[in-house]
Order: structure tokens, then sequence, then C-alpha cells
């Protein structure tokens, strides 16, 4: 059983040496929320992930505090990526989950992601996101996210 494990551990690690490995921290990432009344909250949040795990296929994760209408919550958050392109500003899109807890309930969310890279250097680049996303937990709202920050490819 060991002798597995090691065998998957070891293809896991191949498996992401093809991809490039990137860390993303959210300068800004304001959201919305359409309730009754409608509520505005800022984020602050770090990304890790691999792009091109598998053609244009990557995946990504990471954590976050959220504060809305005076209610701070830690989120957490996992989805894939999809790159349409390796030069230029970079169109990407993606789908995902996020987990928030704390404040008055844990809140579940599917979320999507529509954004830009563009490539400063060969190891940094400037992303721009929008994160529609539904959140179930308490009761049903739909949220949109719109981010900005530095993706780094050490």
């Amino acid at each position: 059983m060991r002798k597995l494990v090691w065998i998957g551990f070891l293809l896991a690690l191949s498996a992401f040496a093809q991809g490039r490995v990137f860390l993303e921290g959210a300068v800004s990432n304001i959201s919305l929320a359409f309730t009754n009344p409608t509520q505005f909250g800022m984020q602050l949040g770090f990304l890790g992930g691999v792009k091109e795990l598998a053609g244009p296929f990557g995946l990504r994760g990471g954590v976050a505090i959220n504060v809305q209408q005076g209610i701070a919550t830690f989120d957490l958050s996992a989805g894939a990526l999809f790159s349409f392109g390796r030069s230029g500003v970079i169109p990407q899109a993606g789908l995902g989950f996020l987990a928030g807890f704390g404040g008055q309930t844990t809140t579940f969310s599917v979320e999507a992601l529509v954004g830009l890279e563009y490539p400063v250097n060969r190891n940094v680049s400037l992303v721009v996101n929008a994160l529609p996303n539904v959140q179930f937990g308490g009761q049903t709202v739909f949220v949109v996210r719109m981010g900005a920050g530095l993706r780094v490819y050490p």
C-alpha cells in the first residue's frame, strides 16, 4: 500500500512539473451581493496553482479574508482554469467552488471566472478577473466579485 501511495505522489509531482506553477495575490477584490438590501464587501486573497497542466487546462486554489457588512469570513477556493493563449493579452476562464467559514453561517458557492492576464515579463503578469458566483447557506445569493492582482511564476 505504501508503494502505491509513493507512486501516486510521484505521478502527481511529474504532472505539476509539466505546467507553470504560479502564485497570485489579489491587490483589490470587491464584491457586490444582490440581496435585499444589496451588500458590498472587500476581500484580500492569495491564490496558487498550475497553469497549462494538461494543454490549456490548469488548476488553482486559494485562501482569503472577506469582510462584508461588518462580518469577516475566511474563504477557501479551488477550481479549474483555462487559458486561451500564451502571449499578448491572454483571456482566461474557469469554474470552481468556494467555502466561507465564520460570520453567521458557513456558505458554499459555485463560482465562474472570466478574466484577462497581461504578461509584463516572463515571470510576472497583471491579472484582472470577474468572478460571478451563486452562494448557498442561509439564503441563496448571487454575488459578483471583481479582482485585480499580480501573478508570479517562480
